[in-house]
């Protein structure tokens, strides 16, 4: 799995003015080089996260998965909270961010989950290469990859000076990954309601509306 920011690069133009836009191939240029000289990083800090178990039931590994990015967050500059589940029955919410006091400025907000559906027990435990640049097993792709993304992205702003100038939010939240019962449709149901970059915003359970501004 090559760690690639593709989505990364179609959210730039929301991070500059009119006027820097001219830059915006210096920008990227400068973006690609940090990725890619971070990259071999990039998949050690994946295999560390991913051989980490944070199966939806297994609060203490989803919590090791929190507390980790919380450190990464915070080595950029940015605030962070946790959000305690106990009351939905989940381990709960990571929410980091960096405010910029000036109203104009963009405002990005980054989410994906905590947790996988790959519970304790499962098979499916140790990060494994099968070559050919190719990774797999326990939520490589769901989603752990993906907030290894979120983190490097963050990372490469950062590295290029930019990360100031924006209002930055990045959420970790707790899904629910199993359905069908009862028990599942009344987690669904709860939501946390956080203040992230001045504005209030709905975390829900429900993997299929993780998060809603209201």
């Amino acid at each position: 799995m090559r760690l690639k920011t593709l989505f990364f690069y179609s959210m730039l133009p929301l991070a500059f003015s009119h006027a820097a836009i001219a830059k915006l191939s210096d920008v990227k240029q400068g973006l690609n080089s940090y990725i890619e000289a971070k990259h071999s990083e990039s998949i050690e800090l994946l295999e560390k996260v991913v051989n980490i178990n944070s199966g939806t039931q297994n609060f203490a590994g989803a919590t090791q998965i929190g507390e980790f990015f919380s450190e990464k967050f915070k080595a950029l500059g940015m605030e962070t909270q946790w959000i305690d589940g106990a009351s939905w029955d989940r381990v709960g919410h990571l929410v980091a961010q960096k405010l910029n006091p000036n109203s104009s400025a963009p405002h990005l907000l980054l989410i994906g989950p905590l947790d996988t559906v790959f519970q304790i027990d499962s098979r499916f435990q140790s990060y494994q290469y099968l070559g050919d640049n190719i990774a797999s097993e326990l939520g490589i792709t769901d989603i752990k990859g993906g907030d290894v993304i979120i983190l490097q992205a963050l990372a490469a702003l950062s590295d290029q000076d930019l990360l100031d100038g924006m209002s930055m939010g990045a959420a970790n939240h707790n899904t629910i990954n199993e359905t069908g019962d009862l028990e599942s449709i009344r987690i669904q149901a709860q939501r946390t309601t956080v203040l992230i970059n001045g504005q209030r915003v709905m975390i829900s359970s429900d993997r299929q509306s993780a998060f809603d501004q209201v």
